[in-house]
């Protein structure tokens, strides 16, 4: 592996620079062939470096996403190396996958979470004929965090040619490494199809004194039988009333009352105050799913037909959702998904961070980003 002066061009290999008495604030940091194109991120505010452990995973994330590695994101946001080591070690934890592989699984995580919706999209490489439907399923394995000998498995074909093809996707699309070819193809929407998207039910109407009762109710995580004896009603009214109340959130009764908390929320029938980000519980992908699916009124034999996963794996993951979030009923899930803005942006994530709309975006010719992949 070449040296670190071996990578710069010639031009700068007389001498190294002076070491400077206390840490620069704004210092560009040049890499490799770059180092004449001016600095591939600007330094970040000072209140960036005072952010809580949350925002900075979504940092350490935008930063994975734009192609740099710890030192530079730490460099980037102003920060000790060790805290972007022990982010990217949560990351890897919550995405199940560990080693170099974990990066493209973490951005990956990012997209598909809202996390870096409104991160600035780079310049679009043309597609051609080139991007095969195998060299696409190649694509997604990498998102889902697979190894090289992974790929090979899967798709029947030796180590070394699935490498090879991992190459030639990080050099077509102009990228750095996996975790920022990955980013560059949800930005494509070449592997933005969520399995299960967010769901598109809305109220018809207000809801009545007592229909809005009786969803406050069920947001709480109180059962049929609780909310008869609360308010006093017999069987079939309380059935009514409940029917009455799905009707007004535009949902079949069948659907479940989920499916009523969810669509209360997106039509503002119902109002959660925001948490911290720093209590919003760390949800692994297949547990956000299965949230999404007890969004839509599904039943875990539904989900587990639209995840193409097994029931009793449906089962388990709504089990761990349920002790993350401290929920007892299907309802006050979607309640503790909203109140924890789970399923909605957060104001803390990409959406609303101006530090990191400041990650630029980065232009590579081909030929660069194999010398990059060929250093590394």
């Amino acid at each position: 592996m070449p040296s670190a002066t071996q990578l710069l061009p010639a031009s700068t290999r007389t001498a190294p620079p002076p070491m400077p008495s206390s840490p620069p604030t704004a210092t560009p940091a040049l890499y490799g062939p770059f180092a004449n194109t001016g600095p591939r991120y600007p330094a970040v505010s000072a209140a960036a470096a005072q952010c809580t452990p949350e925002q900075t995973r979504v940092r350490c994330i935008a930063g994975a996403a734009r192609g740099l590695d710890n030192e530079q994101i730490a460099a980037a946001l102003q920060l000790d190396v060790l805290q972007v080591r022990a982010s990217i070690e949560t990351l890897e934890g919550l995405v199940g996958v560990t080693g170099h592989a974990a990066r493209p699984a973490a951005v990956a995580y990012g997209y598909r979470t809202g996390m870096l919706t409104n991160l600035a999209p780079e310049p679009a490489r043309p597609l051609g004929a080139w991007l095969t439907p195998r060299r696409q399923a190649i694509l997604l394995l990498i998102s889902q965090g697979c190894s090289d000998q992974e790929i090979a498995v899967i798709m029947r074909c030796s180590r070394k040619t699935a490498a090879n093809t991992v190459a030639f996707l990080v050099s077509a699309f102009g990228a750095y490494n996996r975790a920022h070819l990955v980013a560059r193809a949800y930005q494509q929407q070449l592997i933005d199809r969520p399995l299960i998207p967010l769901p598109a039910h809305r109220p018809t109407r207000s809801f009545t004194p007592q229909e809005a009762d009786v969803v406050d109710g069920l947001a709480a995580g109180h059962t049929t039988q609780q909310i008869r004896t609360r308010n006093n009603m017999s069987a079939r009214a309380a059935t009514r009333l409940l029917a009455s109340a799905a009707e007004a959130a535009g949902v079949p009764p069948r659907r479940g009352f989920a499916a009523v908390i969810d669509s209360a929320h997106r039509g503002g029938l119902l109002t959660v105050s925001p948490a911290p980000l720093d209590d919003r519980p760390l949800l692994a992908g297949r547990q956000h799913q299965v949230l999404i699916g007890i969004t839509h009124g599904w039943s875990d034999a539904e989900i587990a037909q639209r995840l193409y996963v097994a029931y009793d794996t449906v089962k388990t993951a709504t089990r761990h959702l349920y002790d993350s979030l401290a929920a007892g009923t299907r309802a006050q899930a979607v309640q503790k998904g909203w109140e924890f803005h789970l399923l909605g942006a957060h104001p803390d994530t990409v959406a609303g961070d101006p530090d990191l709309a400041e990650f630029p975006q980065t232009t590579l010719c081909r030929s660069c980003a194999t010398d990059r992949s060929e250093a590394s």
